[in-house]
């Protein structure tokens, strides 16, 4: 057996933005507000697994879901880099909450997080 560490390399995420008190929002940074931390498995040659990465958001901020609620808005991407010898055939995004937001006019689909 051996160990599979999957590294969540760029989490691309957009609207992480609070509204500030003089209306324009507060530039903030992605990497800030959202922490990626992979679970360690553990597979044997020649099997396949799934490996979960899970979404902490600082209170007061969302994450787009994947796919995003409009074509202008950023989805949530995770892209990660695998091991040698190890291949990634997909990646899953977990089902959207939708929520309606002060700086929004409609309803947006966002990560539960």
């Amino acid at each position: 057996m051996r160990k599979l560490f999957l590294l969540a390399c760029l989490l691309l995420v957009a609207a992480c933005s609070k509204p500030a008190v003089n209306k324009e929002p507060a530039q903030v940074s992605s990497t800030s507000v959202v922490k990626a931390t992979p679970e360690e498995i553990t597979l044997a040659k020649n099997t396949s697994g799934d490996a979960v990465v899970r979404l902490k958001v600082q209170d007061g901020y969302h994450v787009n879901a994947n796919p995003a609620s409009f074509s202008y808005l950023i989805p949530t991407e995770l892209k990660v880099t695998p091991a040698s010898g190890v291949s990634v055939d997909f990646i899953t995004y977990p089902d959207p909450v939708t929520r309606t937001f002060s700086f929004a006019d409609q309803p947006l689909r966002a990560l539960n997080g």
